[in-house]
């Protein structure tokens, strides 16, 4: 009998092992977390970053059509913004090129009309235990603004979220150099 309840000891502690590996591999990463978001429906609204999580400049990031239809399709474009801390004009150049890319004309005028941006969301000061002072995009000014319940919304930016007050919010992108190979957003449509 002590063999025998050796031997379940020790599986259930290799298997538990083996489990917080993956959970504890898939938090520090954060690499399919967007994924497993969208594909579960676990949101609602999304808040999408431009520059650098997007775009490069002009350049769209590849496989940006096939992402925001796939957005589309889960969510209804009502339910996509984009937030960026530059100003409306950067949201209307951007629209004008994703225009181009054949996407859904009703998401392009709702991201042109709707979108946050610094002259109506500006970004927020946060001041960390070391008393140094960050900015960053606040989702609970963004659920103000928006008039949306702050629990049903989800920012994907590019820009560091560990030290972000609202980090159980944002997901990591990795950042987009203007390179065509990337696949990033390909790999969040799975």
């Amino acid at each position: 009998m002590r063999v025998i309840n050796h031997y379940v000891e020790n599986v259930i502690n290799y298997w538990f092992l083996r489990i917080y590996k993956i959970f504890y591999i898939f938090l520090v990463y954060n690499k399919y977390l967007t994924y497993f978001c969208i594909k579960y429906k676990k949101m609602k609204t999304i808040l999408l970053d431009i520059d650098y999580t997007l775009f490069c400049e002009t350049t769209p990031r590849p496989h940006l059509k096939e992402f925001l239809d796939n957005l589309v399709n889960r969510y209804g474009y009502e339910n996509i913004y984009f937030y960026t801390a530059a100003n409306h004009l950067r949201i209307t150049e951007v629209c004008r090129i994703i225009l181009d890319l054949n996407i859904d004309k009703k998401l392009i005028s709702h991201l042109n009309n709707y979108s946050l941006f610094g002259g109506n969301c500006s970004m927020q000061e946060f001041k960390k235990n070391d008393g140094s002072i960050i900015e960053y995009k606040s989702i609970k000014k963004a659920s103000e603004v928006l008039n949306i319940p702050y629990d049903n919304i989800v920012l994907l930016d590019d820009a560091p979220s560990y030290d972000h007050p609202e980090k159980n919010m944002v997901i990591q992108a990795e950042g987009f150099n203007g390179l065509l190979n990337d696949d990033y957003l390909k790999r969040l449509i799975l």
